[in-house]
């Protein structure tokens, strides 16, 4: 069914960047820099849906998601890597492997039983999430 936003934070306070360091890449012609990232704010998204049951019978049945997805800790180390091609120069982009991601999910299943905060719906998300970054 059609999302429907229903909460956006993007919090108040900046990430802290510190302890830059520069070294040269593994490919030529790169540059790469290293920086440790601390966010501790909060981000937030809230969203309302619909999930079709299409079980015996196509849409035989309709059952309501309300989510609320927010970042509680994000720490990790950023690497930027300048590339410079004969024909544009850009920058790459990364976290190393060993970084810490938080997150805080509520989730609410159905109408007139509802389901709360289900741990399974909490566990597919956020392995879903850390699987992006």
């Amino acid at each position: 069914g059609p999302i429907e936003v229903t909460q956006l934070n993007l919090g108040e306070e900046y990430p802290m960047f510190n302890n830059a360091r520069i070294r040269p890449s593994e490919q030529p012609g790169r540059m790469r820099v290293e920086v440790d990232c601390v966010f501790t704010d909060q981000i937030t998204l809230g969203i309302d849906t619909h999930i079709f049951i299409n079980w015996p019978k196509p849409k035989i049945a309709v059952l309501p998601i309300s989510m609320v997805v927010s970042v509680v800790k994000f720490s990790a180390t950023m690497t930027l890597e300048i590339v410079n091609t004969h024909q544009s120069t850009s920058i790459a982009t990364s976290a190393l492997p060993d970084f810490a991601l938080c997150f805080d999910v509520q989730s609410l299943i159905g109408s007139c039983s509802k389901l709360e905060s289900v741990p399974k719906v909490t566990h597919i998300l956020t392995s879903k999430l850390r699987n992006l970054f």
